[in-house]
């Protein structure tokens, strides 16, 4: 723990204060932009009018009188370092972390140096308030209910690419029936956006970090009304939002031991392309890129190699859960969902053979049938 004799000061981007100073002192030391911003994060009436001095001695007044409405949000990573915070008078040093970054965004901490070493600065007055906060029962209880609740919509992202808050609510409640409140959830949610934690929003939907275009997602998922976003158990949901991705299928897991076994490639490398691989699938990559990418990637020694490796590509790709059909793989839509909804109907990326008048996939440019598919 970095020793601190309070007496000391602390630099901060625009001078300097002391260590003991107030949240009036630490606000004045900062920009009238960035006073407006911590402002609107907050919402505060009836000050947007005021020059700096003025706005910053209202929000040292009003934020504390706020704490209790931003504490419906707080999960318990940010009850973790608000302890730290409170545990070590205000001043924490270390890493840049998400809970850090929510709170220096909303004006709580602020970065400066003490004896060369960085660290985040809580004014003095709020330790206290913050020190209440975090001991009420009620606010422990609901970071614990918001935590659960953010581990099962990060992980219903990564399988659904996209979902509207209302969506992703109805999900999280067959599960975690103590998040009853709409706002609170989409709070929660929009706070982790702000905070470039992974989701993001736009157009009313909120979307996986990995997801290139939310909008086409939304749309070709809006083409099929009669299908379920896949039900996937809670243990599962948070697994897959603690990796990224789904755990791998047993087709996948072909292709992994294809990789490592045939091209000598190493197991964490072969994560690395299968995840991407599976980025590429669900990001409407077409199969004749996905091909080209692959071999070329890997290398291949014959056009035996070079069918065999496209081949056990081919059964990754009919068994991967796909954002568009939310969640299902063109294989289970085809084989259980019913004919009018199978991956050749335009539900899904599927794959077949290569045409031989196919781009050849070793990525030379000619057809297929002049190159590697000659004789």
């Amino acid at each position: 723990m970095l020793q601190i004799d309070h007496g000391q000061q602390i630099e901060l981007w625009l001078g300097q204060v002391p260590v003991k100073a107030d949240y009036y002192q630490y606000l004045m030391q900062q920009t009238k932009e960035s006073l407006d911003g911590f402002r609107r994060i907050w919402e505060l009436k009836g000050i947007s009018h005021l020059n700096k001095g003025p706005l910053a001695q209202a929000i040292a007044e009003q934020i504390p009188e706020h704490l209790s409405q931003w504490a419906v949000v707080l999960t318990e990573k940010q009850l973790r370092t608000l302890e730290k915070l409170v545990a070590c008078q205000g001043i924490l040093n270390g890493e840049l972390t998400e809970p850090l970054l929510s709170l220096l965004r909303r004006g709580l901490v602020f970065p400066g140096v003490i004896d060369d070493v960085d660290v985040w600065a809580m004014p003095q007055d709020l330790v206290p308030h913050i020190a209440d906060l975090i001991s009420d029962p009620r606010v422990r209880q609901g970071a614990r209910v918001n935590t659960q609740a953010l581990q099962l919509a990060r992980g219903m992202l990564v399988l659904y690419g996209v979902a509207s808050c209302h969506e992703l609510l109805t999900l999280v409640q067959e599960h975690l029936p103590e998040m009853e409140d709409f706002r609170r959830f989409f709070e929660l949610l929009y706070e982790v956006h702000l905070n470039d934690g992974g989701i993001n929003f736009a157009d009313g939907k909120f979307a996986a970090a990995e997801v290139r275009n939310p909008e086409e997602i939304a749309q070709e998922q809006a083409k099929r009304p009669l299908l379920a976003y896949k039900p996937v158990a809670p243990g599962l949901l948070r697994d897959i939002a603690t990796k990224g991705h789904l755990p791998w299928t047993p087709h996948q897991k072909t292709l992994a031991e294809r990789l490592r076994r045939c091209h000598g490639i190493s197991v964490d490398e072969v994560e690395a392309i299968m995840i991407e691989a599976w980025y590429q699938v669900n990001n409407d990559v077409s199969m004749v890129e996905m091909n080209q990418w692959l071999v070329q990637l890997v290398g291949v020694n014959s056009f035996d190699q070079m069918s065999e490796l496209l081949l056990t590509f081919t059964e990754f790709v009919n068994h991967t859960p796909q954002w568009i059909l939310k969640g299902h793989t063109p294989q289970e839509v085809g084989t259980t969902l019913g004919p009018g909804l199978s991956p050749n109907s335009g539900s899904g990326k599927s794959m077949s053979k290569v045409g031989r008048n196919d781009p050849c996939p070793c990525g030379s440019g000619q057809k297929y049938k002049y190159c590697c598919g000659r004789g």
